[in-house]
Formats: C-alpha cells, sequence, structure tokens
C-alpha cells in the first residue's frame, strides 16, 4: 500500500489489470509490465507496489519472489539482504536505474523502482499509488531526495547484480538540434493536474504526459505562449524525465512561490527566478530543413531513442511519407540498425523518433524493404 495516503483514492484508475506502462517504455526496455491496482491505496487488489518490485526483481534479476513483508519492511529486510546494497537517503548515493525506493512512512509504506536519474530528477515507477505509474523524487539542496507527495522518509536498495551505472548517472536524452538547454533547472510544484504540449504557442503539437497534482518537477526557463483562461501567458520547458526538454507546461497550474500544497489562488502567474527562454537557455529549436521518407511498413514512435521507450507517439502507417529533420544513432533494432530518425511532422512535431529500419531511404515510395539501405545519408546528423 502506498506511503501517499493510507484511504482509498477516487483518481480515475484504469480497471484493474490494465498495463499502465509497457515493460518496453521503462528500464532501457528491459523492464516489466506495470499494473492497474484499479484505485489508490487498495487493499485487495493483486497489483499491489510490492507485486511490482517482487516480480521486477525476480524476473530481471533472479531474486526469490518470497514474503518480504509490507513494504515499509524492505528496508533492513534479513530476507533481502543477501541480493541488495542498503544507501540511506542524504547519504550522497546517487541512485541508478533498476534500484527499489522504500518508503518507511505511515502505516504500511510504500515501494517504487527508479526508472532514470536525470538532473537532480528521479523518474519512478509503482503500482497501486500513481492512475499512471509515473511518480518522481527530487534532490533537494539539502541533499535529501523527496517524492512528490514531500515524503523524505525514504531509502535505496542496489540489487547487487544490476551492472547500470554507479555514481554520477549520465542520463539518456534526446540531442537538441540546435542550442541545448540550459545546465540548471529549477524545482517547480503544481497545484493540479496540467497537460503538456509540443507547442507552447498553440497548447497544441504532441500531447505529452500530464503532470499530477502537487507534483514537483524541474524546469529549464519560462517562455510567453498561449493565453490560458484567467491570462496567464507564461509557460515552462520541463526539464525532468519524462518531458525531457521537449514538451512545455502553463505555468499557471504552479505555485510559482515555493509552496508545495494549498490553493492557487492568489500565488503568482510564474516564478520570477526562472529565467526567460530566450536570454540563455533558448527553448529547443527546430531545424528549417526537413527531409521526405517513406515507410515500408509500420512504424512505432518513441520520445527515447535510445532504449525503443520513453512515451509512445502515433504510429506512422506503411508507405506513409513523413519529413524528419535529423538521423541519431540508439536503440538497436533486431536486424542490428541503430539509426533513428527525429520526425518533424505533425503530430510528432520533433518530440518522437522512429526507427529508420523501417523506412526505404532511397527514394522508394512502395515495394519491399529486403536490400534497402538502413539510413539515407542525405540527412543530416542531429
Amino acid at each position: 500500500m502506498p506511503a501517499g495516503g493510507d484511504g482509498k483514492g477516487s483518481d480515475a484508475f484504469p480497471a484493474a489489470g490494465t498495463v499502465l506502462i509497457a515493460g518496453s517504455q521503462w528500464f532501457g526496455g528491459n523492464g516489466v509490465n506495470v499494473m492497474s491496482s484499479g484505485e489508490t491505496g487498495s487493499e485487495t487488489s493483486v497489483w499491489q507496489c510490492v507485486e511490482l518490485v517482487k516480480r521486477f526483481m525476480n524476473q530481471r534479476f533472479g531474486v526469490p519472489i518470497q514474503a518480504y513483508g509490507d513494504a515499509k519492511a524492505y528496508w533492513n529486510n534479513a530476507k533481502l539482504a543477501p541480493y541488495v546494497d542498503q544507501h540511506d537517503n542524504g547519504s550522497g548515493y546517487q541512485p541508478v536505474p533498476g534500484d527499489i525506493v522504500v518508503d518507511t512512512a505511515k502505516t504500511y509504506g510504500h515501494v517504487q523502482i527508479v526508472d532514470t536519474n536525470s538532473g537532480g530528477t528521479l523518474t519512478l515507477v509503482d503500482q497501486n499509488s500513481s492512475p499512471t505509474g509515473w511518480a518522481t523524487a527530487t534532490l533537494q539542496p539539502n541533499g535529501l531526495w523527496k517524492r512528490s507527495n514531500g515524503d523524505t522518509t525514504i531509502h535505496f536498495l542496489h540489487i547487487k547484480t544490476n551492472a547500470s551505472a554507479s555514481n554520477p548517472v549520465t542520463p539518456t536524452q534526446p540531442p537538441v538540434a540546435a542550442s541545448a538547454p540550459t545546465t540548471r533547472t529549477y524545482a517547480e510544484t503544481t497545484g493540479t493536474t496540467a497537460n503538456t504540449w509540443t507547442n507552447y504557442q498553440a497548447a497544441g503539437g504532441a500531447q505529452g504526459q500530464s503532470i499530477g497534482a502537487n507534483q514537483t518537477v524541474l524546469v529549464a526557463c519560462v517562455v510567453s505562449g498561449f493565453k490560458v483562461s484567467d491570462g496567464n501567458t507564461a509557460w515552462y520547458q520541463i526539464a525532468s524525465a519524462p518531458w525531457s526538454n521537449s514538451y512545455y507546461v502553463s505555468a499557471d497550474a504552479f505555485y510559482n512561490n515555493g509552496a508545495t500544497t494549498g490553493s492557487l489562488h492568489g500565488t503568482p502567474f510564474t516564478d520570477p527566478a526562472v529565467p526567460a527562454c530566450s536570454s540563455g537557455s533558448s527553448p529547443v529549436q527546430n531545424p528549417a530543413t526537413t527531409y521526405s521518407e517513406t515507410t515500408g511498413s509500420v512504424a512505432n514512435t518513441w520520445t527515447d531513442y535510445a532504449s525503443a521507450g520513453g512515451s509512445q507517439g502515433s504510429q506512422i502507417g506503411s508507405n506513409q511519407t513523413v519529413q524528419i529533420s535529423c538521423k541519431v544513432t540508439g536503440f538497436k533494432v533486431s536486424d542490428g540498425n541503430t539509426w533513428w530518425y527525429r520526425i518533424a511532422s505533425a503530430p510528432w512535431d520533433y518530440a518522437y523518433y522512429v526507427s529508420a529500419d523501417v523506412f526505404y531511404n532511397n527514394g522508394a515510395t512502395s515495394g519491399s524493404l529486403h536490400g534497402t539501405p538502413w539510413v539515407d545519408s542525405n540527412v543530416a546528423n542531429c
């Protein structure tokens, strides 16, 4: 049961047993399916937070499935001790993908799994807590990691056979076509659920994962864009994964004053500490030149080309021609091709990637893909 609350919620969860996040979408494409418990803090669903952790540890690292107790009991657990190393919060340890987060607060506690560690933000997966299966924790100035629900009563278990990179973690992030976003980021907390978009000027383009209410994310800069209902035109470029500087969110959904709970009434339109994107941290620029490429089969699209994961976008149909902005090496598909294209056309809008392997890459628009090039060499590198 999650530490975020010991009672049941009404978060419009998908039906119990629904796959929230496919295993191919996290842990570098080698995760396990994250399932819906049907409600927040269900005491009866088989899809408890501990079920996910036990299944992940067993299927990926061979840790035996057995009764380890409630979630909070995973810390200082004699049965788990032979398989894990323990790291206290605040010790300076940088969690790596596959680490288990144990929150010892409240009656039962909660467990989560680290997907990425990027720029002071952990992207986490869990069951029986979030209707999306995603969560975050952010590194505070005092050196403590804080979950999005405010808890710092967390600890980290590193599975001894997990070969993920040790400290410091180098995150996987799509390249920026022109100038890279600033390395400094700013922690901002929402007061309500917020939609994210690739096009801040129209509140459109490709829609990303929503940011939950009272969730803290890292933003890179602020830019003027679409005017929301109360007149606020400020938009934040979101640095945290899974948005990874490709998505924007209205600043109107944030407290913008350091608060993390309470009403948004009377809060500032924007945090004055966040710099304008036009001064030192431009929003992602998209190249003027694009290249027409045609698929020879149906193609899946993803925000993370390195793992063929992240958020999944709309499929590209067979024999469909799209505009490509650039090429980059990433996840190796079954025939060994590692080339990926960044898709300029709507609805992907530079935020999604596709394996070059499904394209003719030679000007053809029909016929067999057999014997065609792995990539069009005319396409510029990202």
